[in-house]
């Protein structure tokens, strides 16, 4: 599951960290969900196959028997979420006004009973959870929000509003750096049992592609291998993961799909598809 908390936020979003599309809503209909349910910039997003989040025309709305009914559980209009699990989760409020704007990002672990705004130190990046992990990233790190969710007591303005904020209440957690680059920067962010995969992008184009995995407090990198010409897709180009398979695209140009890089151990081997 993905959500995104930019500060700063303008229509069609860069961050440094590639182009992600705004995506229409899709129907009320029973899902079929990968084992790591993912969301970039998209309307709903899902823990399991039971429990769901989706932006609505009047909020957040949410499902707790796979889409079969829905009820509100959020007021405000989103751009990003994440339903890690039953309980907890994370939503972005869509940016208003053009240019230069605050969008407010909200965590619960309440199925939406008590929202909290966040502070930077708690989330401030592209975003993807998955039962007890949250994770964000900007261009050169990757952040591991701990505890999660945050355990602290509400302070008393909180106990009794149902969107708390601002300012804003952390609970006690933060976002710890757990890998850190050097050169090149993080692009795209999904779940994995036990942790998360970041894709790297490097500087030079020429160079390869790299995936930092980082499962169960470890952290390793797997390089793809080069194909001349050819580069991460710059937008709609988040990895395909049901694990250990991992799926990654590659184009020429913006769009222009040119290779697939295909591992279905973990990213201990990948093959190259050209098109």
């Amino acid at each position: 599951m993905k959500g995104v908390s930019p500060r700063r936020c303008a229509g069609v979003i860069a961050l440094g960290l590639g182009v992600a599309l705004l995506v229409g809503p899709s129907p009320l209909a029973r899902p079929t969900v990968p084992q790591s349910a993912q969301l970039s910039f998209h309307d709903t997003s899902w823990s399991d196959s039971q429990h769901g989040w989706r932006a609505g025309a009047r909020g957040v709305l949410a499902t707790e028997n796979g889409g079969r009914s829905w009820h509100r559980i959020g007021t405000f209009e989103v751009m990003g979420l994440v339903r890690a699990s039953r309980l907890s989760g994370v939503v972005t409020e869509t940016c208003q006004g053009i240019g230069s704007v605050l969008c407010p990002t909200y965590w619960t672990r309440e199925n939406g009973r008590y929202w909290y705004q966040a502070s930077p130190r708690l989330i401030n990046g592209v975003y993807r959870g998955s039962g007890q992990f949250l994770f964000w990233l900007d261009r050169r790190a990757l952040y591991q929000v701990s505890p999660w969710p945050p355990r602290g007591r509400p302070p008393r303005r909180c106990r009794r509003v149902r969107e708390c904020g601002p300012p804003a209440f952390d609970g006690g957690a933060r976002g710890v750096a757990v890998a850190r680059i050097a050169a090149g920067q993080f692009t795209e962010l999904a779940t994995i049992p036990g942790g998360a995969l970041a894709v790297v992008r490097p500087d030079d184009p020429s160079r390869a592609v790299q995936v930092l995995i980082r499962r169960t407090g470890r952290n390793s990198t797997s390089t793809l291998p080069v194909v001349p010409g050819v580069q991460l897709c710059e937008a709609l180009s988040d990895p395909v993961v049901d694990w250990p398979k991992i799926v990654i695209f590659g184009c020429v140009g913006l769009l222009n799909r040119a290779a697939t890089w295909v591992s279905e151990d973990g990213g201990a081997t990948w093959q190259v598809y050209r098109r």
